[in-house]
């Protein structure tokens, strides 16, 4: 009888510690990625601020080729799958598409892991943040 008793103790003693070492790994694993996921969208935040500043020019001289060109150096984000440049009356001004990215997907839907950081208003004159930073 005491080493049934022992058993079961063990077994209990075992069943906790695997159940404290999962909660505390998934604890870890989801901080982790909310670090992660936070410090991406800062890094996207800064490339569309960067990118809105390097367009200024082009809008302000109503040169298109400028703006696709400033466009085109999303490129080398591979994440990125779309990025357009809309004039106040909503026309597109300029517009970059990358089909090959990994992230692209069919134009039925939007991509899997879409990360819209903010959008950005420039005008010929002005450059404004539509989300308010």
């Amino acid at each position: 009888m005491t080493q049934r008793l022992d058993r079961r103790v063990s077994l209990l003693t075992v069943s906790i510690a695997t159940f404290v070492t999962v909660l505390a790994i998934s604890v870890s694993l989801g901080l982790a990625f909310r670090a992660t996921m936070a410090e991406t969208y800062e890094l996207k935040v800064i490339q569309t601020r960067v990118l809105g500043s390097n367009l200024t020019a082009a809008l302000a001289f109503n040169d298109e080729t400028a703006a696709a060109d400033v466009l085109a150096t999303l490129e080398n984000a591979r994440d990125i799958v779309l990025a357009r440049v809309l004039l106040g009356d909503g026309r597109v001004f300029a517009e970059y598409r990358n089909d090959l990215s990994p992230f692209a997907a069919s134009s039925q839907r939007r991509p899997m892991g879409t990360l819209i950081t903010r959008a950005v208003c420039i005008t010929n004159s002005t450059a404004r943040d539509l989300a308010g930073g």
